[in-house]
């Protein structure tokens, strides 16, 4: 009876409704960018790059590149994204258990974008707020460091500013309308520490 009340009162209070969807949206928003970044940010560090006439960045792949991140298995197969955080580990940039962080961080964005209205419905719990956190100090360890160690970053860089800029903005904001805003700055403030 207790989850048939809070399912009625999460789907039928407008107000919170907006809020889940908000923090959801800007979960995989932020998860997306946050891959993206990164993996570009390692193949502009291991691959032979240059541009083309149109500013275009163009990468050859270099065998160090393949044999560290391209031909890597995972199971069955390759996966970029996971060669690209394990070779973070690897070059001792994260730590285990940021890489295990890292995991669950990408299976709660498969919930997220599988099973949307299922969580849409249960809320967004305690958890879904630390991982959130944790995403932000992840991306904040791996940025100092490409902005460190890796030349020519350019867009990159400014993406990911741009991309937490947005975030901030949204949580913050000045009307009233941050339900989440105060929940995820103290679960930042607990885990995210100035580099």
């Amino acid at each position: 009876m207790e989850l048939m009340m809070k399912t009625f009162k999460t789907t039928h209070d407008v107000p919170l409704l907006k809020n889940n969807i908000l923090f959801i949206s800007i979960f995989i928003l932020l998860y997306e960018q946050f891959c993206d970044t990164f993996v570009e940010c390692v193949k502009k560090h291991l691959c032979a790059w240059s541009m083309d006439e149109n500013c275009k960045d163009i990468y050859e792949e270099t065998e160090d590149y393949k044999n560290k991140i391209v031909k890597r298995q995972f199971g069955r197969k390759p996966n970029i994204l996971l060669a690209t955080i394990s070779w973070f580990l690897d070059e001792n940039v994260i730590e285990k258990n940021d890489y295990n962080t890292f995991l669950q961080i990408r299976k709660k964005r498969g919930v997220y974008v599988h099973e949307m209205s299922n969580k849409l419905c249960k809320g967004i719990s305690k958890p879904d707020f630390q991982l959130f956190a944790k995403l932000l100090l992840l991306y904040q360890k791996l940025n100092s460091w490409c902005d460190k160690n890796i030349d020519n970053l350019g867009d990159k860089v400014e993406s990911i500013s741009n991309g937490y800029r947005i975030f901030m903005a949204l949580i913050s904001s000045k009307d009233g309308n941050d339900f989440y805003g105060k929940e995820i700055l103290k679960w930042c403030n607990e885990y995210m520490k100035p580099t």
